[in-house]
Order: C-alpha cells, then sequence, then structure tokens
C-alpha cells in the first residue's frame, strides 16, 4: 500500500497539481468516518484521498484542525482496504501524520518547491475570488514548515516551472515504476 502526500508553501499550486495527478481516478464518492474522504478506482487500485476536493483550500484544508486526533486511530484500521492513500495540504503536514504513514505502508512525500513571487502572485488571485487573505507572517510560517518537513523527510522535488501535467507525470515515475 502506497501513502502519498504533497506540501509545498501557500499558493505554490497543490490543489493544481492534485487535479493533474488524479485526472484519471474515477467513480469518485464523498464520505465521512470520522474525516472526511473521496474513494476512486484508478489505473493502480482502489485509492482514498484525505479531504474533498475544491477550488480553494481542498485536500486535507477542508479537515478540522484536529483532525490528527480521529486519523491516528482511522488511518491503520482503513487503509488495509486501498492500493493508495493521497493527501495534500498543510494540516496533516506534520511529523506525526508522516510518522504515522510510515508505520502503515510505504511512503512517499513530495515537495513542490515554487518560486515564492509565483505563489505570491496565486494567493493574491485567490484573494480575490475568495475575499480571504492570509497573514504574511502566518505564510512565511507555512514556507519554513514545508521546507523543514522536505528536508527532514527526504522528500522528493518537484521544481519550480513545471506544468501540472508534467508534475503530476514525476510523480507516478517515481511512485510507480
Amino acid at each position: 500500500m502506497k501513502i502519498i502526500y504533497l506540501i509545498g508553501a501557500p499558493g505554490s499550486g497543490k490543489t493544481t497539481l492534485t487535479e493533474a495527478f488524479t485526472h484519471d481516478w474515477r467513480d469518485s464518492a464523498n464520505h465521512e468516518d470520522p474525516i472526511k474522504f473521496r474513494t476512486h478506482h484508478t489505473p493502480y487500485g482502489d485509492a482514498l484521498s484525505l479531504g474533498w476536493l475544491r477550488p480553494t483550500f481542498g485536500g486535507t484544508d477542508t479537515l478540522g484542525n484536529t483532525a490528527i486526533l480521529a486519523i491516528e486511530p482511522w488511518l491503520p484500521r482503513i487503509a488495509k482496504d486501498y492500493s493508495i492513500i493521497y493527501g495534500e495540504g498543510d494540516r496533516l503536514a506534520n511529523s506525526r501524520f508522516f510518522d504515522l504513514c510510515k508505520g502503515i505502508g510505504e511512503f512517499h512525500l513530495f515537495y513542490l518547491n515554487t518560486e515564492p513571487a509565483l505563489c505570491a502572485e496565486r494567493r493574491a488571485q485567490r484573494s480575490a475570488i475568495t475575499g480571504k487573505t492570509q497573514n504574511p507572517t502566518w505564510v512565511k510560517g507555512r514556507e519554513t514548515k514545508h521546507r523543514n518537513l522536505a528536508n527532514t523527510y527526504k522528500a522528493f522535488e518537484i521544481p519550480s516551472g513545471l506544468t501540472p501535467q508534467a508534475g503530476a507525470d514525476l510523480m507516478r515515475n517515481v511512485i510507480f515504476s
């Protein structure tokens, strides 16, 4: 069983890359048991995606702030039913969750290393749509957190400048080759 998690700074393109990576996953259904998740049939077997897909602030950002408390007993129990578990975002981007994943299956961590100016531009565009602005101090903390997690867990880096499809293909090659 493979557990795949994507991290990166706010505005780095995690949701867009997730859409490209999962584009051929079909028959998605939403569940809540006690964690919000989606199920899929994929070319690689049945998959579970953590959180719900939304145009902004999707993935694990749809989970509550205390999601780790519910996921610790839940994930080991449900994981046996899936070939792939996929997640992206900040909510579960922490050592506690990553260590849990490493104990359950083959853990693949990807770090989307997008240029800071592009991230800022994307956050501004998102803010214009949602009316929500992320605090610059909070953003800086998230950038540092994700960079440090990438280093600690030896994440596979997806470099800035790739199209979402090229990034998704790179992820597939790393995971399924």
